[in-house]
């Protein structure tokens, strides 16, 4: 069954299937989901789904997507501001965990999800986390007060910073017990980037 023509509301009807799925996937998990449900919270027959997308790990798919793309785009709007380095260095993570935090439940579904040896949405979200570590990373090399040796595990700090954020949303109540409920990414990220300048200092000589 091929794709219909477009037609008028058919990009409307196509946003309501992705929020509905949003939705949906993150109260019950993606395997949990029906499609079946999807299509009666959008008011459609479940067969008009596949007009949209091919599969439920299709659409899953569209929809982590997004959800990681949100993210590149937050970490890019931060970026663009160019803020000083010490300001940078607390304002990016700050933005990227209040995206989080508003979108907790979604990424708490994603994260546990990506971890399955069958994940499907870990191909999705591949290249908007890529484009963002890369333009964070770039930002931080770019700006430090002293220059960052290649060899410096810039990147390696980053994803000690990401992963825990997401982490810690994706555990829940167990994630508040361990991390502590008061959010202290931007500390964690200022004790990286000192890190960071105290291998500089010691390994530009």
């Amino acid at each position: 069954m091929g794709r219909p023509k477009k037609i008028e509301g058919q990009e409307e009807t196509r946003e309501r299937i992705l929020q509905e799925a949003k939705r949906l996937f993150a109260e019950h998990g993606f395997h949990r989901t029906q499609l079946t449900e999807i299509a009666r919270a959008v008011g459609v027959e479940r067969p008009a789904l596949f007009y949209y997308f091919k599969s439920k790990e299709t659409l899953y798919a569209e929809v982590v997507r997004r959800l990681y793309q949100g993210l590149l785009e937050v970490g890019q709007a931060a970026v663009a501001e160019q803020p000083p380095i010490q300001e940078g260095v607390q304002r990016i993570p700050q933005r990227l965990s209040a995206f989080v935090l508003e979108n907790r439940r979604l990424f708490g579904v994603v994260v546990g999800e990506m971890l399955e040896a069958t994940s499907v949405g870990r191909q999705a979200a591949a290249e908007p986390v890529t484009a963002l570590v890369d333009q964070v990373e770039t930002f931080l090399r770019e700006n430090a007060p002293a220059p960052i040796p290649p060899a410096a595990p810039v990147r390696a700090m980053m994803m000690q910073l990401f992963s825990s954020l997401l982490l810690k949303q994706a555990l829940g109540d167990l994630g508040k017990s361990l991390w502590g409920e008061r959010d202290s990414t931007f500390e964690f990220a200022t004790i990286l980037f000192e890190a960071m300048q105290r291998w500089s200092d010691e390994s530009g000589d």
